[in-house]
């Protein structure tokens, strides 16, 4: 039976860690929930002599303990105003939804099936205003699955650079091994080979001979 991949997740509020590990245990995944400040991980990490397939972390982290009142009344702000956020989205998807198309992911997926394999590797890089955090869950699996990178408008000019070359970078080939390097390789391992083969045999002649002509 094939061993489940192990997932180490790290998050400060207790609700996502036991919704996290609810959702995925046991479906193929292996969920550890880390408790402590994630300025501690790294010393858990160097600890161990085996690291999870994935690290899973929450983005933003409480700078004091998760369980002090100061926390527990900024989450509850925080869970407040990701609410009123919640509402506006939704009425801005309606809005957007009565006017426009996910054009991009229908013409990804068309790319992607062109039977030439230059069109299934070009690199495809998304960009949006706040497309991202409008589509379902449907919409995004869909674009996983197509290979895309995604890159927001409203973000700074040298951060828009980095993520096009690291798309490029992502999609490019592996380098090419020349000819002569090939032929090098292909031959040392034939020698590997072919040695490992005819050392019993070698072995049994060299035996008769000094068996027979020893002087």
């Amino acid at each position: 039976m094939a061993s489940m991949t192990q997932i180490l997740y790290c998050d400060d509020e207790s609700s996502f860690k036991d919704k996290f590990k609810k959702e995925h245990q046991n479906s193929g995944f292996d969920v550890e929930v880390y408790g402590e400040n994630i300025k501690s991980l790294l010393a858990e990490l160097s600890n161990r002599k085996k690291l999870p397939d994935l690290l899973v972390l929450d983005l933003y982290h409480t700078r004091s303990s998760p369980s002090s009142p100061e926390t527990l009344v900024a989450n509850a702000a925080v869970d407040a105003k990701l609410a009123e956020i919640n509402v506006k989205l939704k009425e801005l998807e309606a809005i957007v939804s009565a006017s426009k198309d996910c054009a991009a992911l229908d013409v990804l997926e068309e790319l992607r099936k062109m039977p030439e394999r230059r069109f299934k590797k070009l690199p495809v890089l998304i960009y949006t205003r706040q497309g991202l955090s409008l589509l379902g869950d449907e919409k995004l699996r869909r674009a996983l699955e197509l290979r895309s990178d995604w890159m927001v408008k409203s973000r700074g000019v040298e951060y828009q650079r980095d993520v096009i070359r690291h798309t490029i970078e992502r999609f490019k080939p592996p380098p090419i091994i020349p000819w002569d390097v090939k032929l090098t390789l292909w031959g040392a391992a034939t020698g590997v080979v072919l040695g490992a083969m005819f050392q019993p045999t070698l072995g049994a002649i060299g035996n008769w001979l000094v068996i027979h002509f020893k002087p």
